[in-house]
């Protein structure tokens, strides 16, 4: 026969005002807070729609209000299987909460009435673990008459027989019921994810101590590429918006094949255009350059035409001068005579 599934606790949240004193009976320890809850300002216990027992609001309950104590008998894993196994197989009440890795709460014959809050799909309230005690706190505000509920999350193990498990199905109602009592997950392959996740993160604590600097080294290349891939990213947007901001300044209008034409004879012109006037500049350059030779010539020659000029006019003043000596001579001789 497999094993029945036992309720799991949760983590602790907040601490407790008072600690009762604990005492040590035949069947281990029990808290000395097993009073009847009767008499609680809070709730009360009676029949349930849902199921059995259940506990209700009897005072306004705000959330996050600490309500009771799950308290009943202490004892060990062991001893909570063998209780199972000795129940009969059409027995869906459970009693026992598990503490931690050692302990499990039974409060089937040392409990209060938390014992008979019934599961719900839709809690209002929730356990909290704090030392080795167990809590029940509100987590929404309750009115008079409303039914405290929280998750069981019953353990069970992938192996179990599925006729098994249905005796565990749940019937509170809600709109978002799962339609069982039963966690989730399985515990044996929650364990096997624990033992995986455990595995790799020592694999990892292996590498970074056997290779610190390596570690390093892959940390700042991966920020690297990040941040390439980011400053491409930013260069890519600034290109576009570049263009998109040229589009808008200057719209091109929409060529058709009669403007195309025009436009390739017009480049064509002036390229012949250009053609020609570099050509001209060429020879305008070549032409200049000889009307300078000719002029330095004509300058040379207007020199020699000055010089001749000059000796003509020093020679004719020479004759000039001779002349007028023979004629005073003359004179001079007539004169004589």
């Amino acid at each position: 026969m497999p094993k029945q599934p036992r309720p799991r606790g949760k983590s602790p949240v907040s601490s407790p005002a008072t600690e009762p004193a604990k005492t040590r009976g035949a069947r281990g320890a029990v808290s000395a807070a097993h009073q009847d809850f009767e008499d609680h300002p809070l709730v009360r216990a009676r029949r349930s729609k849902i199921h059995g027992n259940g506990v209700f609001a009897i005072a306004p309950i705000r959330k996050g209000q600490r309500v009771m104590e799950y308290i009943g008998e202490r004892i060990s894993h062991g001893e909570a299987d063998r209780r199972f196994q000795a129940k009969p197989e059409d027995d869906g009440h459970t009693f026992l909460f598990i503490l931690n890795n050692r302990t499990v709460i039974d409060a089937t014959n040392f409990g209060n009435d938390a014992r008979y809050i019934n599961h719900s799909c839709n809690p209002n309230c929730e356990t909290v673990i704090e030392g080795n005690r167990v809590f029940i706190e509100a987590t929404r505000d309750m009115a008079p008459g409303d039914e405290l509920g929280y998750e069981y999350q019953l353990t069970w193990e992938s192996t179990d027989d599925p006729e098994d498990l249905a005796v565990y199905a749940c019937r509170c109602g809600a709109a978002n019921c799962r339609g069982t009592m039963l966690a989730e997950v399985a515990v044996d392959v929650q364990r096997k994810k624990d033992r995986e996740r455990a595995r790799r993160r020592k694999e990892r604590e292996a590498l970074a101590s056997a290779s610190p600097v390596a570690g390093k080294s892959k940390v700042k290349a991966k920020a690297k590429a990040k941040a390439k891939a980011k400053a491409k990213v930013k260069a890519k947007v600034k290109a576009k918006v570049k263009a998109k901001s040229k589009a808008k300044a200057t719209p091109q209008k929409p060529t058709t094949g009669k403007t195309a034409g025009a436009r390739a004879k017009r480049k064509a012109a002036g390229k012949a255009k250009s053609g020609a006037g570099k050509s001209a500049a060429k020879t305008g350059a070549r032409t200049q350059r000889v009307p300078a030779k000719s002029s330095d010539a004509g300058t040379k020659a207007k020199s020699k035409v000055r010089a001749k000029v000059k000796t003509d006019s020093k020679a004719t003043a020479k004759s000039k001068a001779k002349s007028k000596a023979k004629s005073k001579a003359r004179v001079k001789r007539g004169a004589r005579g």
